[in-house]
């Protein structure tokens, strides 16, 4: 029996932890830093270089790569 608060993490929490952590990450990198992030991401250079934008675009694709993305009905809508 695990005592409340310190039952062992599954990988999936895990995961979610790491994801969690890169997002955080992002709201101290600086433009330019976002930048080369979602280039490296998305394999091109953005077009917007607006600090806040870019935290969106490179948190969700850190979230599709480690999630899967949506699914192919949500795609098709």
């Amino acid at each position: 029996m695990w005592l409340a608060g310190s039952e062992p993490e599954t990988p999936e929490v895990l995961r979610m932890n790491t994801i969690a952590q890169q997002i955080r990450e992002l709201r101290g990198l600086a433009p330019a830093e976002l930048a080369e992030r979602y280039e490296q991401l998305f394999g091109k250079p953005p077009r917007i270089r607006n600090k806040a934008f870019l935290q969106r675009q490179v948190a969700w694709k850190l979230q599709e790569r480690a999630l899967g993305g949506l699914s192919e009905h949500a795609r098709t809508r």
